[in-house]
């Protein structure tokens, strides 16, 4: 005969097993250096923020936006690509050859597509040059209200290469030495992301067409080949202070060569530890 349990004594069935935790994202690292190159880059974490001149005097076409422009996670160069990065795959046509540690210049846009094209197929990885709002965004520290790529609202000859003559004095800008040639990247103090020569020294190239006004999605992507010229920010070592805001904006013919005219590279973050 079978005897029932007592009616107190309740069947527990089994627990589940609980499920695996998600794995946690992988934490990218703050820093990457290229291989190849030795190139260094500095993680500049993404985000949103009013793009253009804040401050006001600038010119009609920096805005700014009235909507914020949005940015994902990128990494970007801690410095201007050097002669030095730039001879191991291009012949050097700059036009101040002083050492390896100098900014190139007097490069196309064209051309600097034809480097990112070899460094591609040397390390595998897929370089690029920023977009505009990616470059504005890490020139003003992940976007904050600064005036110029050093992170202050004011700028004199110890902080950037540039031309400090009284002729061109600003409220904003201190009077001092006017150097009239490049200077080796580094020379002067970052901003608070570790950024150097964001303000002065060459003006950099971008990946994105120039169009006089903003529309949402022109500074944000990269050329398509339909625009006649490309975008270059950050001022160089002959602009006036006004030159080398952050909002400052200025448009080139993409096959146009100046010893004022450099670049620095971005590389998307899923491209670092492959």
């Amino acid at each position: 005969m079978v005897i029932p349990p007592p009616e107190s004594a309740a069947i527990v069935p089994d627990a589940p097993t609980p499920a695996p935790a998600p794995e946690a994202a992988p934490s990218l690292s703050s820093t990457y250096r290229d291989p190849y190159t030795g190139m260094e880059f500095v993680l500049v974490k993404g985000g949103c923020f009013k793009m253009g001149d804040t401050f006001g005097g600038g010119d009609s076409s920096e805005g700014p936006r009235d909507q914020e422009t949005c940015v994902g996670d990128y990494y970007l160069g801690k410095y201007e690509v050097t002669q030095g990065e730039w001879s191991k795959l291009m012949a050097n046509e700059s036009k101040f050859q002083k050492g390896d540690r100098y900014p190139v210049e007097n490069v196309s846009w064209h051309q600097a597509q034809e480097y990112i094209d070899k460094l591609k197929k040397e390390t595998g990885k897929q370089y690029r040059m920023p977009t505009e709002a990616e470059w504005e965004y890490a020139a003003r520290e992940r976007g904050k209200q600064v005036r110029f790529g050093t992170g202050k609202d004011t700028i004199g000859p110890g902080e950037a290469n540039f031309c400090a003559s009284l002729d061109y004095k600003k409220s904003y800008s201190r009077v001092g030495e006017y150097r009239a040639r490049t200077m080796e990247v580094g020379s002067f103090a970052p901003n608070a992301l570790g950024l150097y020569d964001m303000s002065g020294n060459v003006s950099e190239w971008t990946c994105s067409d120039w169009w006089s006004f903003y529309d949402g999605s022109l500074e944000t992507s990269c050329s398509a080949g339909s625009g006649l010229f490309r975008v270059n920010r950050g001022g160089c070592y002959l602009s006036a202070p006004g030159d080398l805001r952050a909002a400052r904006r200025s448009g080139c013919g993409p096959g146009n060569r100046f010893d004022v005219l450099g670049f620095r590279l971005a590389l998307p973050p899923d491209q670092v530890g492959k």
